[in-house]
């Protein structure tokens, strides 16, 4: 009978946190399996926005930035936000820049970076059975000592709270080709009432855009879009056509790891790690996986 390999860590989730933190894991030495639902590197609702300092923070983590902006991204060299009738222009240094870019685009460079570091990585495999055996964590026939939790509102198997959503928020977004009459190398936010409701735009390759709203109400969210889309895209962008059509999806703002065993790990927007109010979930997203891998470093658990 053959054994079955036993890895250090198995990470529930392919995207930006499981990612980052399979790599920083693997490259430690550690053996890693990365679990993924989807059958290959996936796109996602919300927009692909990746400020200055979230380029700084992938660069501090070993990654090579160059390899994104080569690839087909847009380069974001401001930020636009429009809040209570006034309008306010984040310009961005000299030498500093953001980008903007496809999350799948994102998720197969960061994949392909776990990979080389020497994680594994399995799609089509849905965390749907998790049992403890001993001292290991057991996932579809998966044995690993040390469970890491990257799936942001995605189900979890039979573990406490996987319909946990209760005040998470909502997300609905759609991928435009339009010219942007002014400034269309910049990222926009509007609020368009005194809540944190927020309408976004963000280019993600040469005249296309995802935009998309947000909101922490579950009432009237399609047409909240529409609305939206009518008031902002009509004012600020010309020849507008559809490339996706408007999808929605829960968005991960609440921290759910009080719902499982003190033991299991929690990184990602799972872990209650993002921004609404800047959309920078990208960047508490690899923030949190680079920290939890460095403190499992530090404390020497591979």
């Amino acid at each position: 009978m053959r054994l079955k390999k036993i890895y250090d860590y198995m990470i529930i989730g392919g995207g930006v946190a499981g990612a980052v933190c399979g790599k920083l894991l693997s490259e430690s030495g550690a053996e890693c399996l990365i679990i993924e639902k989807e059958d290959a590197p996936f796109e996602k609702i919300c927009g692909g926005w990746m400020p200055y300092k979230c380029l700084q923070l992938l660069r501090t983590s070993g990654y090579c930035i160059e390899s994104l902006t080569e690839a087909g991204t847009a380069v974001t060299n401001g930020v636009y936000v429009s809040r209570n009738g006034y309008e306010t222009h984040f310009p961005y240094r000299n030498g500093e820049f953001g980008i903007g870019l496809r999350r799948k685009l994102l998720h197969s460079y960061l994949i392909e970076e776990a990979i080389k570091a020497g994680c594994t990585v399995k799609y089509s495999c849905c965390a749907d059975n998790i049992t403890q055996i001993r001292d290991m964590y057991c996932v579809n026939d998966h044995l690993a000592h040390k469970f890491i939790m990257a799936i942001g509102t995605g189900k979890a198997g039979n573990l406490k709270g996987r319909h946990l959503t209760k005040g998470q928020s909502i997300g609905i977004s759609e991928i435009i080709r339009a010219k942007k009459k002014k400034k269309k190398d910049h990222v926009y936010f509007w609020y368009p009432d005194q809540s944190n409701n927020y309408f976004w735009a963000i280019p993600i390759e040469r005249d296309v855009w995802n935009i998309g709203w947000w909101t922490q109400s579950n009432e009237n969210v399609k047409n909240n879009f529409q609305l939206n889309r009518s008031r902002y895209i009509e004012q600020y962008f010309l020849d507008v056509t559809t490339i996706r059509k408007a999808i929605g999806a829960l968005c991960g703002n609440i921290d759910h790891r009080k719902w499982f065993d003190s033991k299991i790990y929690g990184i990602g927007d799972f872990a209650g790690c993002n921004s609404f109010e800047t959309g920078e979930g990208i960047y508490n997203a690899i923030l949190s996986a680079k920290q939890l891998a460095e403190k499992l470093i530090k404390k020497g658990e591979n």
